[in-house]
């Protein structure tokens, strides 16, 4: 399988990465979901090896999602191979949902 992160980015992203604190994220309540009433977007990693293509598909559709999918899109394909498209996604989630002042 070919690399998506180039070694450059894939040292800044080592350098950057911090552990959470578990404890926090596992047991303090978030609150109401949003997607029930929200729009929502999901972009789909075809081939994605950490999380099942399948599974996003799912999740997705469970949310009743907006979904994209870019078939050949790694783990980290959307900020990497697939960085203006997924930016394209987001752009276009945040022009759909944006109040009007």
């Amino acid at each position: 399988m070919r690399r998506s992160f180039k070694v450059s980015l894939s040292a800044v992203a080592v350098a950057a990465h911090r552990p959470i604190a578990f404890i926090p994220v596992f047991i303090t309540p978030s609150g109401p979901v949003g997607w029930h009433k929200i729009p929502s977007w999901y972009q789909v990693s075809g081939a994605d090896r950490m999380i099942d293509p399948a599974e996003e598909r799912f999740m997705a559709k469970r949310a009743g999602a907006i979904t994209i999918e870019f078939p050949t899109a790694s783990h980290v394909g959307g900020i990497t191979v697939y960085s203006k498209q997924f930016t394209h996604v987001i752009e276009r989630a945040v022009e759909t949902t944006a109040v009007n002042e």
